[in-house]
């Protein structure tokens, strides 16, 4: 099931800062934070490491476990729901800065200055 954030999100404007710069620093947190859950995953659990601490270790144990996986994959999702908007943002300033068939036509007709 996909995790749901709903963030604050930043606005590409002329004071702020550069639209590529800051797709970039998401984009390499997105690249960390999904290293980072790939290599949790990777991590090998299980109860036989924990029983002598008692019954209840192991169902205590996988439930941390299970919190901070989920706390990566909430902020991976996060991370990702600010670089779509991002991208979305640059591509609709892209879009408006692009001149209009008429006008590109209306630029090269000689006899039209």
């Amino acid at each position: 099931m996909p995790i749901e954030v709903h963030p604050t999100l930043p606005i590409i404007h002329m004071n702020g800062s550069s639209p590529a710069h800051l797709l970039q620093e998401y984009e390499a947190g997105i690249r960390s934070l999904d290293e980072a859950l790939t290599a949790f995953h990777k991590i090998d659990i299980h109860p036989r490491d924990y029983y002598p601490r008692g019954d209840d270790a192991w169902p205590k144990a996988n439930a941390e476990r299970t919190a901070h996986l989920t706390g990566l994959a909430t902020a991976l999702a996060y991370l990702n729901a600010v670089a779509d908007h991002i991208r979305d943002q640059i591509e609709e300033r892209e879009a408006s800065h692009r001149p209009s068939l008429y006008d590109a036509l209306r630029t090269n007709d000689p006899n039209n200055p």
